[in-house]
């Protein structure tokens, strides 16, 4: 579910895949979880902020260009 936010401009299900990456192509920075959305931002270099949890390896799904938050390591 994506509760609209005040002051932004929600295009959810309202883009094709060719719109998205167009979108992405000129972004300033991209924010959300391991996604489709995740690789994009990283194919064109664009910085993201990627919310992980603990079950993704940083190794494995973090790109130069990402910033990768994640839980790997937090339980004994």
């Amino acid at each position: 579910l994506h509760p609209p936010l005040d002051g932004a401009l929600n295009l959810v299900g309202k883009t094709t895949t060719r719109e998205l990456f167009r979108l992405v192509r000129y972004a300033t920075a991209g924010t959300g979880p391991v996604t489709f959305l995740h690789h994009v931002s990283a194919a064109f270099g664009v910085p993201y902020v990627c919310l992980a949890g603990g079950r993704e390896d940083p190794s494995w799904e973090a790109y130069s260009t990402t910033t990768y938050l994640h839980t790997m390591g937090c339980l004994d």
